[in-house]
């Protein structure tokens, strides 16, 4: 075919386009601007000093707390840092009070602003900040929160339910009372 005949058909199409391209092309501008402006953000990234020894080793998690401290999870510890120092807790050798594995799989805050913590094979901990230790989760009723910790989660009923290599426990963390895997019941709401 003559090059006339593809010619005369875009010459057909121009006067369409041209109605068109009042709407087209400011269109086009504003969603390519758009989705520029998605990218921008306020938030502001800061390399955390290397003094705190993070860079040396796997962090596990990460939390913020109501009093602003930042908590990372590592498997050499848990260390508190409050925007200029960090604090390293592990384990310490006859204190009750302290966690008994360095090794720290999860982390939690809860609404209320607790702080719990899961290990490999030490078991689950909460924060006691008027004292700066811990209690161990861990009672002659439940042995599931002696064991590795893999994750922790609050439902909208307040209760904490922990992941463990034993199966499931629950705590209420208004009564502090544990339920154990063979009392659970699940309900679905649809």
């Amino acid at each position: 075919p003559p090059i006339s005949r593809y010619i005369f058909h875009f010459s057909a199409i121009i006067p369409f386009l041209n109605s068109r391209r009042l709407f087209i092309i400011p269109m086009m501008v504003w969603l390519s601007l758009s989705s520029c402006w998605a990218q921008f953000s306020d938030h502001e990234f800061k390399k955390l000093p290397e003094e705190l020894g993070l860079n040396n080793t796997t962090v596990t998690s990460i939390v913020q707390d109501k009093r602003g401290f930042l908590w990372f999870g590592t498997w050499v510890g848990l260390y508190r840092y409050d925007g200029h120092t960090a604090k390293l807790y592990k384990i310490q050798a006859n204190n009750p009070n302290a966690l008994q594995s360095n090794k720290i799989s999860t982390l939690m805050v809860t609404k209320s602003g607790e702080l719990y913590i899961g290990t490999l094979v030490g078991g689950a901990y909460k924060y006691r900040y008027d004292y700066d230790d811990f209690i161990s989760l861990a009672n002659e009723r439940n042995n599931a929160l002696r064991s590795s910790i893999w994750s922790l989660h609050e439902d909208k009923y307040n209760h904490i339910w922990a992941g463990t290599e034993m199966g499931i426990a629950v705590l209420d963390e208004t009564t502090q009372k544990f339920t154990n895997k063979g009392e659970i019941i699940v309900t679905v709401n649809n």
